[in-house]
């Protein structure tokens, strides 16, 4: 018996063709129209998709169905206002049907009009009491609103009413998460995986789950799945970055970091992790590098945080080249003008600005804390170190940088006793803080203790202290070291 040959599908440019030809030949055929016109929606092509609804739609203004499909394009294009004239007019032409009071609800809701879309749900659960989806758009107005528990509630009735319902899972998982409650949400994450297998956003956030709860192989894995599926996912890629640094492997966080940056050069996210992982690494340049890409997207909080951290590392160069390419944006802000202060005291250029920043930052009801501590910098630089210690009191949180400036501020002052106390408060959970033991050697060698001195000064030395110039500028210390020199020799 000879084999029939099979018809060939057309393809799509064919059918595309085909429905081009017959809505020429006979533009008033409602059935024709609509499929071409799905057809450009679905190549994305809503202009020319638009065009044939509005022909069609004219000549048939009572059509329930074709109406549907042009609210729904009118949606998708984000021509909220058209869409939701469409869809009122659908649930007062035929009110005892769900979609047009599902559809009006969910532009009600993306138009911020949340109230109009609780009685819009409302309504389609009085025709359907278990209607799945008024159920999730019901979940969804009250996560909006903030009420997590009547979320999960309505959440759990839709996936109740329809157990293979993804997208119920999906925003269950999510209401967990968001209030922690990350077994729960694992679970919901993979009912929805389950129920829909190729659903890269439950695989990213089932990743994010692990990476809270410090699974980080885990989470990996489902990180790397949810790529597979969603390459142009420039989230994805900060997500992958972010754990491999949590694990320290740099290098494959700074290739995802790269490849985020590559697909989305201004997603602040990818930057902003390529300056944690160079600050992880210790590398400086790349950590500048980083923040001159995105100075004009940073608030001016974060600009003087970056400056601080730069000022902090020593890094005076890198400090005035963020600072020159701020003034560029004109980023302005009290805490980058307490930087922008100290970086011209330590240059003694423009003093008529240091005087009047200075003045300005003092005056202010409220400062910060990075306030503080740059006032308190600038007071240091000046010798007037009971003026630092009243600044740096007033801290809520210390950098070490800060603590080292109260201990160094107090030991000017001569006040050993209050700043050997605060040392060894500091030691009691910063063991290995080499200038926590270089400073109580000083103190002790300044309270001619110089064996106790010797012994606090061999443990700055053996936990890393290296400033040579430092302890050649204390008389009692240089003793002590010269003649630690002369023992080894």
């Amino acid at each position: 018996m000879l084999k029939q040959n099979k018809t060939a599908e057309p393809s799509l440019s064919d059918q595309l063709e085909g429905l081009r030809s017959a809505y020429k030949a006979d533009p008033d055929n409602v059935e024709t129209a609509s499929k071409l016109a799905q057809l450009y929606a679905d190549k994305g092509w809503f202009n020319e998709a638009m065009e044939v609804y509005r022909a069609i739609v004219k000549q048939n203004e009572n059509n329930y169905s074709l109406l549907l499909e042009f609210g729904n394009l009118c949606f998708r294009r984000q021509d909220f206002d058209e869409a939701q004239r469409t869809f009122k007019k659908l649930s007062v032409l035929k009110p005892q049907r769900v979609e047009g009071w599902n559809n009006l609800g969910i532009v009600q809701l993306a138009n911020h009009e949340d109230e109009s879309a609780l009685e819009s749900f409302k309504k389609v659960l009085e025709l359907e009491p278990n209607n799945a989806g008024a159920l999730l758009n019901l979940g969804n107005y009250y996560d909006k609103k903030g009420i997590p528990d009547r979320a999960c509630e309505l959440f759990l009735k839709a996936v109740a009413s329809r157990p293979d319902f993804a997208d119920g899972w999906f925003n269950l998982g999510n209401t967990y998460c968001a209030v922690k409650k990350y077994p729960m949400a694992i679970d919901a994450f993979e009912k929805a995986i389950k129920y829909q297998r190729e659903f890269p956003s439950a695989q990213k956030n089932l990743g994010f789950v692990h990476e809270q709860m410090e699974n980080l192989d885990e989470a990996l894995v489902h990180y790397l799945e949810a790529l597979e599926l969603n390459r142009a996912d420039a989230g994805l890629y900060v997500n992958i970055a972010n754990t491999y640094a949590k694990q320290r492997k740099f290098d494959d966080a700074r290739k995802y970091y790269l490849q985020a940056v590559t697909l989305a050069p201004k997603d602040m996210a990818a930057w902003m992790g390529l300056r944690h992982l160079a600050l992880l690494k210790g590398d400086v340049d790349s950590y500048a590098k980083a923040t001159l890409a995105v100075v004009q997207r940073l608030g001016q909080e974060s600009i003087a945080e970056s400056l601080m951290v730069l000022r902090e590392l020593g890094h005076d160069e890198k400090v005035d080249e963020v600072l020159c390419r701020a003034d560029s944006a004109d980023v302005a802000g009290d805490e980058i003008d307490a930087e922008r202060l100290l970086a011209y005291q330590r240059t003694d250029s423009y003093p008529g600005k240091i005087i009047a920043l200075a003045r300005r930052l003092k005056e202010l009801k409220q400062p910060s804390d990075h306030i503080l501590s740059c006032l308190a910098h600038y007071s240091f630089d000046l010798e007037q170190y009971a003026m630092a210690v009243r600044y740096l009191e007033n801290l809520q949180t210390h950098r070490i940088a800060t603590h080292k400036l109260l201990w160094r501020s107090l030991i000017a002052l001569e006040e050993m006793d209050k700043a050997e106390k605060l040392i060894r408060s500091f030691l009691d959970d910063n063991q290995d803080c080499f200038d926590a033991w270089f400073y109580l050697a000083k103190i002790k060698a300044f309270k001619n203790d110089l064996e106790t001195a010797r012994q606090f000064l061999v443990k700055a030395l053996e936990t890393g202290f290296s400033e040579i110039e430092m302890i050649e500028d204390d008389p009692e210390l240089k003793k002590i070291f010269e003649s630690m020199r002369a023992q080894k020799e």
